[in-house]
């Protein structure tokens, strides 16, 4: 299926009007996040096997703040010619319309390319005293847990709200500018736990600096194949998966688009990436920008209902 995407991209590219030499210089990537997450990791590896096809470098750009809202606003308001990037994901181009005002407007960035998904790990830190998931919903009716996030309206707090609505408790919300923080704060136990995607927390739990009580998909990982899904626990209707992948500023000729979209449709079936992403547990996406499109309009929409339905407020 993703092959058959990467042709027709090129038949696309193939049909538009030639783009004298692009890219003639740099191409800069703003990661809206701090280093070490998954928005960090996902994108250094998609940027690093595209480039063995392209005469430029990719330079990657971390700017954190405002739950990926600093960095992404740099990319709204830059030049509409494709040499800049960001890394669009479920919190930034999804979840925070739904709780947080916008330094820009949805429509001042076009969605270009849809590297990957992934599921949601329930973590605690070692220190909490429950080792299964129906013992840290007891434990969390006797007292305020605290859990960490990137930020307000980020996919980390709205999921843990989501989940406190579930199941009946309250937690204390600690937000972070960046997963990077956050998940060091865990792993020192100045927080409870976190709901972060397992490709960033599974390590951290075969060393057992972390406790792992779940999944968010809706499937078991092959990657923490023992961990039962939340489904499997009592919870049917909770499937909280989080996606990843680039986007441009609005405006940006179509033929542009289509060449960045084909290039990193070709990185994806790399090798390397492929067998990263397997390690990993993400799940390659691809295909052509309106899919991607079309996945970010049917995400607002969720997190809209789901941020009106559990009355989530900014903090």
């Amino acid at each position: 299926m993703i092959m058959r995407w990467i042709l027709a991209a090129l038949l696309v590219v193939a049909s538009l009007p030639a783009v004298a030499a692009f890219p003639e210089k740099p191409i800069r990537i703003i990661v809206p996040t701090a280093p070490g997450g998954s928005s960090d990791i996902v994108t250094r590896l998609i940027a690093n096997a595209a480039r063995a096809f392209i005469d430029q470098p990719f330079v990657i750009d971390n700017r954190p703040g405002a739950n990926g809202n600093v960095g992404m606003d740099v990319v709204a308001k830059a030049p509409p010619d494709g040499y800049t990037l960001g890394n669009c994901a479920i919190g930034v181009c999804s979840a925070n319309r739904a709780l947080v005002p916008m330094p820009f407007a949805a429509s001042d960035l076009l969605p270009m390319f849809w590297s990957a998904s992934v599921m949601n790990m329930l973590a605690l830190n070692s220190g909490v005293p429950a080792q299964a998931l129906a013992e840290f919903v007891q434990l969390a009716r006797t007292r305020e847990l605290s859990y960490g996030s990137s930020g307000v309206g980020s996919a980390h707090h709205l999921s843990a709200e989501l989940l406190a609505g579930v199941f009946g408790v309250k937690f204390l919300h600690v937000a972070y500018r960046g997963a990077g923080p956050a998940i060091q704060d865990l792993l020192a136990g100045r927080v409870d736990f976190m709901i972060e995607n397992v490709a960033t927390l599974v390590e951290h739990r075969k060393s057992g600096q972390l406790r792992g009580l779940a999944v968010t998909g809706a499937t078991r990982t092959p990657i923490a194949p023992d961990l039962p899904t939340l489904r499997e626990l009592g919870y049917p209707d909770v499937t909280l998966v989080a996606w990843f992948g680039f986007a441009t500023r609005a405006g940006t000729p179509l033929e542009i688009v289509a060449t960045l979209n084909a290039l990193f449709n070709r990185a994806l079936q790399t090798p390397v990436v492929q067998a990263r992403f397997a390690e990993m547990g993400l799940i390659p996406e691809g295909g052509p920008a309106a899919r991607f499109g079309a996945h970010i309009a049917a995400e607002t929409a969720k997190w809209q209902a789901v941020v009106t339905k559990n009355n989530i407020k900014p903090e």
